[in-house]
């Protein structure tokens, strides 16, 4: 069973994944928004699973990102986890200096759309089988 896990994005191939212990936020939005996202829940205590740059993609190159985070162990015994808050902020500084030149999902070409979307699922495949998440 998966342990209280949040998978965070905007890729519309996860959108039907459902599973107990995995709680799934769909954005409507940008790679941006997901990074956001997942920084509040940092702040929450939550760990980062993934690298919010996993890919080597600038911003202006992939419109899609997914997050997995993994809930504090106890509620009370909440720690902020510094290596996630500076992965996350960091995350959040490199689509800021290039907001001009996103691409969103809603800006992609028609060609490049479906190859995105299944480029960001395949990147996080093996993260999510790691953590226990069927796909």
């Amino acid at each position: 069973m998966v342990r209280s896990l949040v998978l965070i994005t905007n890729n519309p191939a996860f959108f039907s994944l459902h599973q107990e212990g995995l709680e799934l936020v769909k954005l409507d939005g940008t790679a941006y928004d997901v990074v956001v996202a997942g920084r509040d829940r940092v702040h929450q205590g939550w760990t980062l699973l993934n690298h919010p740059l996993y890919g080597n993609f600038r911003p202006y190159h992939q419109p899609f990102r997914t997050m997995l985070l993994r809930a504090p162990e106890r509620p009370e015994d909440f720690a902020l986890d510094s290596d996630s808050l500076s992965l996350v902020e960091r995350a959040a500084e490199v689509y800021l200096s290039c907001s001009d030149r996103w691409l969103t999902p809603e800006t992609s070409p028609k060609s490049m759309y479906d190859d995105c979307s299944v480029l960001d699922y395949d990147l996080m495949k093996e993260t999510l089988v790691k953590e226990g998440v069927k796909i």
